[in-house]
This record gives structure tokens, C-alpha cells and sequence, in this order.
């Protein structure tokens, strides 16, 4: 009695730790690279106690915003599927996101905007597939494409609330341009306007010390915003 306990036990936790089922075209994946077509700057906005009030400024990030990316993908992809090889690749992300950004005559996805694209590159770095990584914009809550941190005042003088959200998707896309598997994360991450510093005038802002501050909550709210993504997919 106690064996066929043990047994079934490590039958159940085995089948816990188990992978998530393929598809067809994901268990062919030998191969990957990875693509980010998130901006590498923080858009910093205020809403004002009027419209004439309201002001928008970008933060430079550097490549922190790509390598955080780069790094959290390759973890999951390494975690949910080791036998996958992950080969860097050049590509033009200027161009890409031009294409993320059209609009046509139907309403598509960024990264079903730049299947044609991502395939071709796909297919001329010899990869089964390309791990895209997308923003999005909220205009409805005031987010815009890739991350923003946004400011709320209800007078002339003082920022009382401050918020920082990153909206991202996560896609494979094959050779042939289809959108596998595709999953969003992008939650809002509520700021201490007074602990940061953070001054009415936005270009009070530039001072080093606040600039830093606001990076690195960009960047942790992102890390959140990929692991969400990617826990969507299944990795």
C-alpha cells in the first residue's frame, strides 16, 4: 500500500513539472532569436489641472530597456524549453517599428504588422523562429507606446499621484509569418511622488538623482510586465 502511495505521488508531481503542450509548429522550434521592438526611452507626462497644463518629455534609457528584455526572454525560453538555441540577430528596429505602427485597412496587431518582416528575418538568419517582444499603447488610461510613467496634479504647484506602467506582448512567430503563441503583460505600478522628488515643471525632472529614481522603477515595472507576458504563454 505505502509503494503504490509513493508511486502515485511521484506520478502526480510529474505530471505537475511537466511542459506545457506544443503545437505542432512549436515542437518543431529548434532555433530562436529574440526581438525587441520596445523603445528604448521612458515617456514621462503630465496631466495638468487643465489641458494647457499638461506636459510630455522622454527619458533616454540607453540599451537598459533591450537587455532587460534580452535577458528575461532568454531565461524563459531556457527555463520551459532548454533545447532550444538562441542565436543573436542584427535587424533594424527603427523599421520595425514603423511597421508595429501602421495602420491598415483591418485592425491587426503590431506583431501581426510585422509577420512579413519577422519571417524574412527568420528565414535569412536560419532560425525556426522569432521571439518578438511589442509595446502597446493605452489611450484610454493615458499610456503610450512602450513605457510611461505619468503624473497627476489637481493644482499648480505639486505632482499628487505618479504611476508607471510598461505594456508589452510577447509573440513566436514562425518562417511563415504566424503568430504561435502570443501573450500581454502590463500592469500599473503605483509611485511615491513625494519619496522620488518628483517637481511640478517637468524639466525640474532632469536632475540626476530623480532621472535615476524614475529609471529604475521603468525598468522593474517592465521586468513585472515580461514575466506577466511570458506566464501567459505557458514559459
Amino acid at each position: 500500500m505505502r509503494l503504490l502511495l509513493v508511486l502515485a505521488l511521484v506520478s502526480v508531481a510529474g505530471c505537475a513539472s511537466a511542459p506545457q503542450h506544443l503545437s505542432e509548429s512549436q515542437a518543431n522550434i529548434k532555433s530562436i532569436a529574440i526581438v525587441s521592438v520596445v523603445p528604448d526611452r521612458v515617456n514621462l507626462e503630465k496631466t495638468g489641472l487643465t489641458v494647457f497644463n499638461n506636459q510630455a518629455s522622454q527619458i533616454d534609457m540607453g540599451s537598459s530597456v533591450t537587455d532587460t528584455i534580452y535577458a528575461i526572454a532568454r531565461k524563459r525560453i531556457q527555463l520551459a524549453h532548454p533545447g532550444w538555441q538562441v542565436k543573436a540577430v542584427d535587424y533594424d528596429k527603427g523599421a520595425l517599428l514603423g511597421k508595429a505602427r501602421s495602420a491598415g485597412l483591418l485592425l491587426r496587431s503590431p506583431t501581426a504588422n510585422m509577420s512579413d518582416e519577422l519571417a524574412a528575418l527568420a528565414k535569412k538568419n536560419d532560425v525556426d523562429a522569432i521571439l518578438v517582444v511589442v509595446s502597446y499603447r493605452d489611450a484610454s488610461h493615458g499610456y503610450d507606446d512602450g513605457i510611461t510613467v505619468r503624473l497627476h496634479t489637481l493644482n499648480l504647484s505639486t505632482i499628487q499621484h505618479a504611476y508607471v506602467r510598461a505594456i508589452v506582448n510577447v509573440a513566436i512567430v514562425d518562417r511563415l509569418g504566424a503568430i504561435n503563441v502570443s501573450g500581454d503583460g502590463g500592469a500599473v505600478t503605483k509611485l511615491d511622488a513625494e519619496g522620488l522628488g518628483l517637481k511640478y515643471e517637468l524639466k525640474e525632472n532632469d536632475l540626476p538623482v530623480i532621472q535615476e529614481k524614475l529609471k529604475d522603477a521603468a525598468i522593474s515595472n517592465l521586468q513585472n510586465s515580461m514575466e506577466d507576458a511570458f506566464k501567459a504563454i505557458g514559459f
